[in-house]
């Protein structure tokens, strides 16, 4: 059903920006690319906050559409923030393939890690190759699957928390009362 539907980057730019017109937003950094990072709130900003995420890899960009659903069918009082695409770099390639990207030092070295395919279909990383799951401080580069180099999954980075996009949701959740977190994948 969803497929149909979400074969573009497009489609989700478009909710984007109806959700910016519909909900209170704040638009809390920027991607690696420059793309905005969106979060959208509904209930009270009073005392605890939730938090709901959803595109962190490329790939599962699904997880997307849950998260706008999510904010869409929200009702309670308690305050509760809503990130649809953590990844926009990362979804955007996967969706659209390498014309997504407009810097060319970033597109030969999106195609040398994925072996000179344009096919970006199964690309979980962010546009850097970094696996933003994964570069986040807690046991950073401790898992078994790590890679050592960029790719489509698996590289957590050159350092915890070295990517912009992770940087920016750690800054945000630092500034609110978040007490739950919620990440679709």
């Amino acid at each position: 059903m969803f497929q149909n539907k979400i074969n573009n980057y497009r489609y989700f730019s478009n909710k984007l920006k109806f959700c910016c017109k519909e909900y209170d937003y704040f638009i809390y950094g920027k991607s690696e690319s420059g793309q905005n990072l969106y979060a959208f709130h509904k209930g009270s900003y009073k005392n605890k906050q939730l938090l709901i995420t959803g595109g962190m890899h490329a790939r599962e960009y699904i997880s997307s559409e849950i998260v706008f659903k999510l904010l869409r069918d929200y009702d309670l009082k308690t305050g509760c923030y809503f990130i649809p695409i953590v990844n926009p770099d990362g979804v955007k390639l996967s969706m659209n393939g390498i014309n997504a990207v407009k810097n060319k030092d970033y597109k030969k070295m999106l195609l040398r890690f994925n072996n000179q395919s344009k096919n970006f279909s199964m690309w979980k990383a962010n546009v850097r190759g970094v696996d933003l799951n994964l570069n986040f401080d807690a046991m950073w580069g401790e898992s078994k699957y790590s890679k050592v180099v960029p790719g489509a999954s698996g590289f957590a980075g050159e350092y915890p928390m070295s990517e912009k996009e992770n940087l920016n949701l750690l800054n945000f959740i630092e500034k609110k009362y978040i007490i739950m977190s919620l990440a679709y994948h």
